[in-house]
């Protein structure tokens, strides 16, 4: 089995803030595969909560992330800040602390970790941009209360990312 890069990732308490800039973010030394691959571990699982525990308005703002996420990307506007606005919903909607608190962690990793944040800034250059239709299933399965659909349909979303940036 190949070996796979591995960060160091010095413990400590880390405050969240999103407003604070990507600059002034801590560092993390993660590799944006293992980044990529705790998400799909926690996010898939948060997006099962979430369609046992969502409210109605947080399913009626899941769809209007997704229809906002399509509008960004036609007008080359910031389609990723309302990814994670989506991801951040539906963390939320688990109505789990210690959920809420990983995918925002995971989400400032993303943003302040070197090799992710070149990915990123190579992916925004080549006009890659989120997946609408990906989205969309998410947001379905949650709204159909299902959490195996809504379980694999994140795994797969993430999955796709995965291949598409780290391959």
């Amino acid at each position: 089995m190949a070996q796979r890069p591995r960060g160091n990732l010095t413990p400590g308490p880390v405050q969240f803030n999103p407003d604070r800039p990507a600059a002034e973010a801590p560092r993390f030394s993660i590799t944006a595969f293992e980044l990529m691959e705790a998400r799909l571990a926690i996010e898939g699982e948060a997006a099962a909560l979430a369609a046992l525990h969502a409210r109605p308005d947080e399913l009626d703002e899941l769809d209007r992330l997704v229809e906002q996420i399509a509008s960004e990307n036609l007008r080359d506007g910031d389609a990723y800040a309302v990814d994670q606005q989506f991801h951040m919903l539906i963390a939320q909607a688990t109505r789990n602390a210690a959920l809420v608190d990983s995918v925002a962690r995971l989400w400032e990793m993303r943003a302040s970790a070197p090799e992710s944040r070149l990915l990123l800034a190579k992916a925004r250059a080549a006009k890659v941009t989120p997946v609408v239709e990906e989205h969309r299933v998410i947001a379905q399965a949650i709204r159909a209360r299902d959490p195996a659909a809504a379980r694999a349909a994140m795994r797969g979303h993430l999955a796709a990312v995965i291949d598409h940036l780290l391959f």
